[in-house]
């Protein structure tokens, strides 16, 4: 086990690397850094309060004399630093004041340090989580070119195992991206070939790893392996890259000439393995470690422009130096160069969300860093907060705008992001009233629109502040599938009840966002198919989509549809109506049931899934019977939407928080899975919604719709039809 570890530290001794350790008041990283440099594997360079890292060795009982230290207690110093970082000519996501404030922690620094060429390498994670390592990369150093996600990329040593490079071989996404689109699973691959061949010097040679060899297999999971090599391919004509491959018929040679009829320069002979998601990734390297009795090395976060270690919590001395070698070589990037996506792979969008259904909930605010398609990262989430106190100052919601730019402002402060370093600005408008779905540019025509709605929730300052801030700053700002998204069929809004029709109100930036993601996964675009998605959150929506737009639904907001954790969904009418008459419940008590306190919380005392899989585990009949009645109602509501779309449905996908429980996803499957396959998108995905759009906005895939104010639908002009008595 011990030869890749030899190997690696040869490869270092050749060329000791200059590598930062922002982590130096650790006592295994200064043990770990005087081995090392006794050595002559690299030359460490302690970064952080040089009295605190000179107390920490002496308390360790490290020398650290012959060391080099950066102090980053010395203002002068990191005033310097920050002002060679604002002027080396690269756009930054932070201001000059966020720069001098950021690297005042370690980990910032050190990246600084690294960007600038001043170091090769930063190797952190020992104390660090991955969440803080990913973070201060995406932040200081950013993405290379062309990359759309970053990855882990592990070396695995594998016990009788004979490859072209001995008993190693490459893997590849191990342990960022669950379940990576096309665009991204090819960024993966072109990454993981770069870094295989820096590291190891191997000249390598990718496949893509699938159930399928060569089509022996079909399904939306095999076309996405597919698309991503022809991405890969187009992205990178010199690399050897092929599949897709079963995994015996990738690395064993006897296997690939029966199972391959064509020529391969990959085929039986591949040194780096691309995994099509991180489930068949983390049970790989978990098979190798358990059942092979093999090791794993790297946690080598590839994608970035320049390279970064994420080491685990505690390992073996040399296997933690070892790791490092694996980042701390040269990356040879320039074939990532010229290969942006459309539009601006590195941008950045703010996003702005508040829900709807719930006006006391805190508005979302999201940083995100684009790239094509779904290629994104998050790299500032938070929730800001509005003391009640505050709010009591205000008598509307339209009041209150000021106060809550000024409070989106102070958020941004804190977590030193530039408001001019934007390349535009998107999030969740309510108030717009009922249009098409789509991308509506943010203009004043919008904000006076929103402002004079007559509505009195927070919802409507989406738009206004998204508005201020590109005024501000002269980029773009986007309403991307506004929550009063009104797209459905005539047929589709008629009651028995006259006068009363039905309306779209759901979750439209996650329902449709689900969907283009969908879409995505099975090769096509999202104006191509026919998917019924249902988001199962506090609230329930089941929504029909043809051919792009959403032509059925239930009305969250009026209270129809499956009963939900806390809604009650579809009742009969006159038992409601005899509570009212007869005086037993107020109107506010029947509408706080409707909207609040109904469904799973007012039959079983609360929403929470988790909660309730335990009264199932106790063995409580009536919690299993009512979970899986809202299971049941969910299915229904499907079959009835496969129904509306004459049973040419592409595919079904659950999201929201409740498709995390497992109970919930098998008993809506077991009912559904005949119509179409289930796809299970758990969260929401608002957030990454509104970036997503604002990219193609940018990349010009989607059209950008000017607001008129005019509804997308305004009534039944036909004679006979009663007059809408919400008109």
């Amino acid at each position: 086990m011990a030869k890749l570890i030899d190997e690696l530290i040869a490869k270092a001794k050749q060329s000791p690397r200059r590598v930062a350790l922002p982590e130096a008041t650790d006592a295994d990283t200064l043990h770990a850094a005087r081995a090392v440099l006794d050595d002559g594997i690299a030359q460490p360079v302690l970064v952080g309060p040089v009295e605190e890292v000179r107390a920490a060795a002496s308390a360790a009982g490290v020398d650290v004399g012959d060391m080099e230290l950066v102090d980053t207690s010395d203002a002068a110093a990191a005033d310097a630093l920050a002002e060679r970082y604002m002027s080396a000519g690269r756009e930054r996501l932070v201001s000059a004041k966020g720069a001098r404030r950021k690297i005042k922690k370690p980990l910032n620094y050190a990246m600084v340090l690294e960007d600038l060429g001043d170091v090769d390498c930063t190797f952190c994670g020992h104390v660090n989580t991955t969440g803080d390592v990913l973070m201060a990369a995406s932040m200081m150093i950013g993405l290379a070119d062309g990359v759309d996600v970053p990855s882990i990329l592990a070396l695995a040593q594998v016990p009788g195992f004979a490859g072209p490079e001995g008993d190693v071989i490459a893997l590849t996404d191990c342990g960022l991206n669950p379940e990576p689109s096309a665009e991204e699973l090819a960024s993966i691959a072109i990454a993981a070939c770069d870094n295989v061949r820096a590291i190891m010097g191997w000249e390598p040679r990718a496949a893509f790893v699938s159930y399928s060899t060569d089509g022996s297999g079909e399904s939306p999971s095999i076309e996405r392996v597919r698309e991503a090599l022809a991405i890969a391919r187009g992205r990178r004509p010199d690399l050897a890259l092929d599949g897709e491959f079963q995994l015996d018929a990738a690395i064993v040679p006897a296997v690939a000439a029966k199972k391959v009829k064509r020529q391969s320069a990959v085929a039986g002979r591949a040194n780096v393995l691309v995994l099509p998601d991180l489930n068949c990734a983390n049970t790989m390297i978990k098979t190798i470690q358990l059942f092979a009795g093999g090791k794993g090395y790297g946690h080598t976060l590839s994608g970035f422009r320049r390279p970064v270690a994420d080491s685990s919590a505690a390992p073996p001395l040399r296997r933690w130096w070892a790791t490092s070698r694996c980042s701390s070589s040269p990356r040879h990037s320039s074939h990532a160069r010229g290969h942006a996506a459309a539009g601006n792979p590195s941008s950045s969008f703010l996003g702005v969300t508040h829900d709807l259904q719930d006006p006391h909930a805190l508005p979302r605010l999201d940083l995100h860093q684009g790239g094509r398609v779904r290629g994104q990262e998050c790299l500032m989430r938070a929730n800001v907060t509005h003391p009640a106190e505050e709010l009591a100052r205000f008598d509307r919601a339209v009041d209150q705008l000021d106060y809550r730019i000024k409070t989106v402002e102070a958020e941004l402060d804190r977590a030193d992001i530039a408001l001019d370093s934007m390349d535009a600005f998107s999030g969740y408008c309510g108030g717009m009233g009922p249009t098409r779905g789509g991308i509506f540019a943010i203009d004043q025509t919008v904000c006076d629109h929103v402002l004079n709605c007559g509505m009195n929730h927070p919802a409507i300052l989406g738009a206004p502040i998204l508005f201020s801030f590109a005024q501000r700053t002269g980029k773009p700002a986007f309403a991307v599938n506004q929550p009063d998204t009104d797209e459905l069929d005539d047929v589709a809004r008629i009651t028995g009840y006259p006068g009363v029709y039905r309306k779209s109100h759901v979750h439209c930036l996650n329902q449709k966002e689900c969907a283009i993601r969908f879409a995505q996964s099975i090769g096509t675009t999202y104006d191509q198919v026919n998917v019924i998605v249902a988001h199962v959150g506090g609230g329930l929506s089941v929504a029909a989509h043809r051919h792009g737009w959403m032509v059925d639904t239930n009305d969250v907001l009026e209270g129809s549809g499956p009963f939900a954790p806390n809604r009650s969904g579809d009742v009969p009418l006159k038992p409601v109506v005899s509570l009212l008459a007869g005086g037993t419940q107020t109107k506010a008590q029947v509408m706080s049931v409707i909207g609040r306190t109904g469904g799973l919380k007012g039959l079983l005392g609360t929403d929470d899934a988790r909660q309730i899989d335990q009264m199932i585990a106790d063995g409580d009949p009536w919690a299993t019977l009512v979970y899986d009645a809202m299971a049941y109602q969910t299915a229904k509501a499907i079959g009835a939407l496969a129904a509306a779309l004459e049973g040419a449905v592409d595919g079904i996908v659950l999201t929201g928080g409740v498709s995390h429980d497992k109970i919930f996803v098998n008993a809506v499957t077991r009912r559904v899975g005949w119509i179409a396959p289930v796809t299970v998108y758990a969260g929401d995905f608002e957030m990454e919604g509104a970036a997503s759009g604002a990219v193609r906005a940018l990349d010009g895939t989607e059209p950008l719709m000017t607001y008129t104010g005019d509804p997308s639908g305004d009534g039944f002009r036909l004679a006979g039809a009663p007059a809408d008595v919400e008109a």
